[in-house]
């Protein structure tokens, strides 16, 4: 993949909002007053922890470790990489921002700093595409978008639905599930959403935004790009630093 162009004080922001809404975690090691961000993904998201390690090295003065390690769930064993980053003030001021006891909450404040880069990175950690099927499973009579925020209080989900209509105009269902709520993008709305984000999904996850249609109902004709695609460039590429991104 190629290295992901210098992005601007938004877009590096709105993607470590993104991350902190999906998979990543930002807490304090013993005795440091500064946070760090962590990030465990499967092996199968090498090149998406790849993708998510270049944006978080743009962030002056940070240092990361990746390696890879075992974690046994359920009697099971299973391979994951995980990156680790050193203590920094920038983490702890998204701490104070997203964390409320010691858990990430979603406030319309921090939603309202998402671009579609930070979108793309929530997405790709938590969405999926769904179909339903007729006709012995032959035909998909239903296709739709997924974000699984089940971490999240309906409170916050009405937030966040309220956040999608307002900022995009993208109507989103709440359903629940075993006493957990997610995100529901239907039909027309799923495609709106993949039409923002789909510049900001690598090729390997690609299949997470793919709606199989017959015919492309997309600006952007997904898995069919040369090259992989990357955040574009800043046509004035200022110097960021840790005190201004957040």
């Amino acid at each position: 993949m190629n290295p992901i162009p210098k992005l601007s004080k938004e877009d590096l922001r709105s993607a470590l909002i993104g991350m902190i809404l999906g998979d990543s975690h930002i807490g304090f090691s013993e005795r440091s007053k500064k946070a760090r961000l962590t990030l465990d993904h499967s092996p199968k998201q090498a090149k998406y922890m790849e993708y998510c390690s270049d944006i978080i090295s743009q962030i002056p003065n940070i240092h990361i470790n990746i390696k890879k390690r075992l974690r046994r769930i359920k009697e099971k064993t299973y391979g994951i990489i995980s990156l680790n980053t050193n203590n920094s003030p920038i983490f702890t001021r998204l701490y104070r921002q997203m964390y409320k006891n010691k858990k990430a909450i979603v406030t319309k404040k921090q939603l309202n700093k998402l671009t579609p880069l930070g979108l793309a990175i929530w997405f790709q950690d938590d969405g999926s595409a769904c179909f339903r099927y007729r006709n012995n499973k032959t035909v998909i009579s239903n296709r739709a978008i997924k974000i699984c925020t089940m971490a999240y209080s309906y409170e916050e989900h009405l937030i966040m639905q309220k956040y999608f209509w307002e900022r995009w105009g993208i109507k989103v269902k709440i359903y629940k599930d075993k006493g957990k709520y997610y995100l529901w993008f239907q039909g027309k709305e799923a495609n709106k959403f993949i039409n923002i984000i789909a510049p900001y999904v690598i090729p390997e996850n690609h299949y997470k935004i793919n709606l199989r249609y017959s015919k492309p109902r997309l600006n952007i004709l997904v898995g069919e790009v040369e090259k992989p695609i990357t955040p574009t460039r800043e046509s004035d590429t200022t110097f960021i630093s840790s005190k201004n991104i957040v």
